[in-house]
């Protein structure tokens, strides 16, 4: 990594920090001690990580100093398990202006989440995967507090996208009470004037009464853009009207 400090004006960054291990059977980073000089990234504008193990992902996170950052992707591919407090820690030492954060192939607990998600106010765009359960607590968490927009859980949000979770949902199944949950939920930060967009993969659905879908249904009208995947459905459908919304539901 020590080319990055001849290279301070960099403005975007893709790179892939894999393990490897040398001739003398050191790994690229000495995980035994902290990174003690971080290097300095001041224009840095957008990061794209990815770590063949997790930890990799986490050495890199804690030698890197980004005060200007605006889009952070992290992908995760597998091995050992990360610490998910490594990058709080980062966007905390860094406090960039983050508008855009994207998590790839990593699971993070509700408790992890939120403590990210409440060091970068400023932030616009949220993609990762998730089952139904972080899903729902999440949303919960994002709508408290909806009367004051100054202690609300990011409350510049316009986009959030939830994957599928690593972990597997297939098992999950949305039912009526959840359904009228994020109806009522979305709306609720819809007419914040935040929410603009909602996707989500759907895994199982049961039979929702219309009544359900009144307050959901008014924003679609309103414009709030709602996209999930049902299997069996097209991959991706995208409900605009009121008429797409309970004839999904109610199949």
């Amino acid at each position: 990594l020590e080319f990055l400090r001849v290279v301070p004006g960099l403005e975007h960054l893709a790179i892939d920090v894999g393990y490897e291990v040398d001739v003398e059977g050191q790994t690229s980073f000495d995980r035994r001690k902290p990174y003690e000089d971080p290097i300095r990234l001041p224009y840095l504008k957008s990061l794209s990580l990815a770590a063949g193990e997790r930890v990799e992902g986490d050495m890199f996170l804690s030698s890197v100093f980004v005060p200007e950052l605006r889009y952070f992707s992290f992908q995760g591919i597998g091995g050992e398990d990360g610490d998910d407090g490594v990058i709080k820690s980062f966007l905390v030492r860094s406090s960039p202006p983050l508008v855009h954060l994207q998590f790839q192939d990593i699971e993070l607990s509700k408790a992890h989440l939120v403590a990210i998600l409440r060091v970068v106010p400023t932030l616009e765009e949220l993609i990762l995967p998730a089952t139904l359960a972080l899903r729902l607590s999440l949303l919960k968490e994002l709508s408290n507090g909806v009367l004051s927009r100054t202690h609300r859980l990011c409350p510049h949000l316009s986009r959030l996208v939830f994957c599928r979770s690593l972990s597997g949902d297939l098992h999950d199944t949305l039912n009526a009470s959840q359904v009228q949950f994020i109806s009522r939920t979305v709306s609720s930060l819809w007419h914040l004037g935040s929410l603009k967009e909602l996707h989500s993969t759907i895994e199982r659905i049961k039979f929702i009464p219309l009544h359900r879908l009144d307050e959901l249904e008014d924003c679609i009208d309103e414009g709030l853009q709602f996209q999930f995947h049902l299997p069996g459905k097209c991959p991706i459908q995208t409900i605009c009207r009121c008429e797409d919304v309970k004839s999904a539901f109610s199949n």
